[in-house]
């Protein structure tokens, strides 16, 4: 299921994100309030909420971000920068009102 977004860069942001074929460093239970994920090597990490549905990790992004390509690694860390959990994308949400 493939999309082509044509548009400003500004109007392409992405705000959450599902990811599976998880790898958890540290339980969900022991993960602190304050979360922050990267969808890029070189990217600064970004605050965002994140919770695990059945196999996956559900993100929500605190600002949208410039969308990543599905079958990228995401990264969860704390804000100490401690990686909490890693997976692959495997949906975006693009449209503040759709939902995973």
């Amino acid at each position: 299921n493939n999309s082509l977004c044509i548009g400003p860069r500004k109007l392409l942001g992405m705000h959450a994100l599902k990811a599976d074929q998880l790898n958890f460093f540290c339980p969900p239970s022991q993960w602190p309030r304050q979360l922050q994920v990267k969808v890029r090597y070189r990217q600064k990490p970004v605050a965002c909420e994140a919770k695990v549905q059945a196999d996956s990790l559900l993100i929500s992004f605190q600002e949208a971000q410039f969308p990543s390509a599905q079958g990228q690694l995401v990264s969860l860390a704390a804000e100490q920068g401690f990686i909490l959990a890693g997976g692959i994308v495997k949906e975006m949400v693009l449209s503040a009102d759709q939902w995973l």
